[in-house]
This record gives C-alpha cells, sequence and structure tokens, in this order.
C-alpha cells in the first residue's frame, strides 16, 4: 500500500500578480470616471449667414399646421385598408405552457 503525502499549495503573492491587479483596477477606474462623471465638452461650431433663424421656423409651423393637413380633401378621400378579422395569431397568454392532451 502506497501513501502519497502532498505538502499542502501555499497561495504566494507575486508581484506580477499585483501589478496586473493594479493595472486592472486603474483601468476599470478610470473608464468608469470618464463615462459616468466627466462632464462631454460642448462642440463649437460657427453657425453659418444663411442659417433660418427662430422667426423662419415659427412661420413654416404655421404652414405645417396638423388640424390643416388633417382636414385636406385629397388626405380624407383616400380608402385605407381595414386590419383583417377573424384570424388567430399566437396563444392569448404565451407564458403559460401549452396544454398536451
Amino acid at each position: 500500500m502506497v501513501i502519497i503525502v502532498e505538502e499542502e499549495k501555499i497561495n504566494s503573492i507575486s508581484l506580477p500578480k499585483i501589478i496586473s491587479w493594479a493595472i486592472f483596477l486603474v483601468i476599470v477606474a478610470v473608464s468608469t470616471y470618464y463615462v459616468f462623471f466627466e462632464k462631454p465638452t460642448i462642440i463649437e461650431g460657427v453657425v453659418p449667414t444663411n442659417f433660418p433663424g427662430v422667426q423662419d421656423v415659427e412661420r413654416y409651423k404655421r404652414v405645417f399646421d396638423a388640424s390643416t393637413l388633417r382636414n385636406n380633401p385629397l388626405i380624407q378621400s383616400k380608402n385605407y385598408v381595414p386590419l383583417p378579422t377573424g384570424l388567430s395569431f399566437g396563444r392569448e397568454n404565451p407564458f403559460i405552457p401549452p396544454i398536451s392532451l
């Protein structure tokens, strides 16, 4: 009969392990800071001289009023296709398992 005696393995802390964990933690900390806490820089640009002002946008807003579009006889004369009826699409509750007889 053979009896094998092994020594208990001691978890040694080595310098490369410490350095690699430190680098990993620094990367995570810097990434977290830039993602959650750093305010983004504002991109400033020069507005061109022919850029429409707020008054022009208000004028277009009045021209393209939704009520005038809804009351347009051309749009009201369109025949829309109704939704199909009487068709069965799946089960009422898909989370209930099917009952097998």
